[in-house]
């Protein structure tokens, strides 16, 4: 039984090392930005006024273009939340930018890592997580999903553990 375990452990490695080669450009910024930009373009107005008050730009220029289409058509119900955007750049000026890198960066990149491990798991039959004991070793224990995609990512399983954790519900 352990043999077959080995075998599918080296099929599902050779399956993310497969994905790692055919979807590099989906790590590349540029992509990342353009998939968080088209998302964006299909979230509601209050979604945007949130983004756009913790300083994402391009969630600002959504709410800009939003404004401007309603200015065409004064018959149109403005949100309250719009007015009381505008009335916080008009005072205290356009929100600043958190420094570091944000969703826009990471999210498709993020998703995609988070989708490997669901593979792993679903098509190989690996359990998500190590058991408490194995977690963070390198060498010994029973392999999982998230430490296989770890390992041939060249990231740290806790990274790819956070990362499942926050896209795990999303996926899919």
């Amino acid at each position: 039984m352990d043999a077959v375990w080995k075998d599918r452990e080296q099929q599902a490695r050779e399956a993310v090392r497969r994905a790692k080669r055919n979807i590099t450009w989906l790590s590349s910024k540029e992509e990342n930005c353009r998939f968080y930009r088209r998302h964006m373009a299909q979230q509601s107005i209050d979604w945007l006024i949130e983004a756009a008050r913790e300083g994402d730009k391009e969630a600002i220029e959504f709410v800009r273009e939003y404004a401007r289409g309603v200015r065409q058509h004064p018959n149109l119900q403005v949100p309250a939340s719009l007015h009381e955007f505008v009335w916080e750049c008009f005072i205290d000026g356009e929100p600043k930018a958190k420094s570091g890198t944000g969703p826009k960066d990471t999210d498709l990149t993020y998703r995609t890592i988070a989708l490997l491990v669901k593979l792993v798991n679903t098509d190989y039959g690996f359990p998500i997580y190590r058991n408490p004991e194995w977690r963070g070793q390198k060498s010994g224990g029973p392999a999982c999903a998230i430490s296989i995609v770890a390992d041939e990512l060249g990231m740290s399983e806790s990274t790819v553990e956070r990362i499942w954790r926050e896209w795990d519900p999303r996926v899919g």
